[in-house]
């Protein structure tokens, strides 16, 4: 199986379908987005488009971006529904004899000293921590 890989194309940020050639899938069997291709489920919507063959499409952080987790995820998945892509968070998808496994790649505090002392860290330096929103409480 020929497998075509696509990762961190920030669609969002800058014209990057542009770098994708015209066939994209260059005789490939299966597409994998590996994250970061475009916030929401404008990524499952392009890769629709552009794509004929299975893709197999991995969230990275930026999919979350200005939105929650859950529900940016169930709704790629609505949208995925019954199309040649297929949206994978903890879960594998068996295609012929290959199994492909497909999960977000979060960050793990505990691997330091201080699992507060990190997460504050981070919360000072990344963006995900303003821009997805997770659990229940709502603010602006």
């Amino acid at each position: 199986m020929k497998v075509r890989i696509y990762s961190d194309l920030h669609l969002e940020i800058d014209a990057a379908p542009g770098l994708i050639p015209g066939n994209a899938t260059d005789g490939a069997d299966l597409v994998i987005l590996a994250g970061d291709i475009h916030t929401k489920g404008r990524g499952v919507a392009w890769a629709q488009e552009r794509f004929d063959v299975p893709v197999i499409y991995v969230c990275g952080n930026h999919e979350f971006y200005k939105g929650h987790i859950d529900r940016t995820l169930m709704s790629m998945k609505q949208l995925a529904a019954g199309s040649n892509v297929h949206v994978l968070e903890n879960e594998c998808l068996l295609i012929g004899q290959t199994r492909i496994l497909g999960a977000t790649a979060w960050t793990d505090f505990s691997t330091g000293e201080s699992v507060y002392q990190a997460s504050q860290e981070a919360r000072r330096g990344m963006n995900d921590f303003r821009l997805i929103r997770a659990g229940r409480r709502f603010s602006r």
